[in-house]
């Protein structure tokens, strides 16, 4: 029999400057997977429901978005179609969570290991910073909130592992 994968979804909205992020990822002994996203600015809420059917699999799991657009949650969680006939995603808001307990979490990973097809990932996470004193030039704890997007998403689709601690550094 073949090996069941449990796939995850994440979802950070973003808009005019920032983009929507939606990697779908999966976990497999201590790596972690990035193997397909949707990674756009500017998508309006009529198209939301196109730009999530492009992850494979996207019907078969739970999205936990970012808890900060309640209304678009609700929207793509009753999504009817131009015709009332399509089903809606489960998809649910992740309330809040300490970026750095995220990060700790994701760093208990062997490996993120992002297919190449996924560039916003794979600049996402070769740019992510975190700020810098100007005087000292001493990094601080606190992360710069640019290159962050998938990152963040793969928090809220991590939370649940986080939450019970069953896994990763800390």
């Amino acid at each position: 029999t073949p090996l069941a994968v449990y796939l995850l979804f994440g979802l950070g909205f973003g808009f005019a400057n920032d983009p929507m992020a939606l990697p779908r990822m999966f976990i497999k002994g201590r790596d972690l997977f990035i193997d397909y996203l949707f990674y756009a600015v500017g998508v309006e809420n009529t198209e939301l429901h196109a730009a999530l059917e492009t992850i494979p699999g996207i019907r078969d799991g739970r999205i936990r978005a970012d808890c900060s657009r309640p209304e678009t949650i609700s929207y793509l969680r009753g999504y009817g179609g131009p015709k009332g006939d399509i089903e809606g995603f489960d998809v649910i808001g992740e309330g809040k969570l300490k970026i750095e307990e995220g990060i700790q979490f994701m760093k208990g990973f062997e490996r993120i290991v992002v297919h190449p097809r996924c560039k916003g990932a794979i600049d996402d996470f070769k740019n992510y910073r975190w700020k810098q004193d100007k005087l000292t030039k001493e990094i601080l704890p606190v992360p710069v909130d640019k290159s962050n997007h998938v990152p963040d998403a793969v928090r809220y689709a991590l939370k649940p592992l986080i939450n019970v601690r069953s896994w990763g550094a800390g």
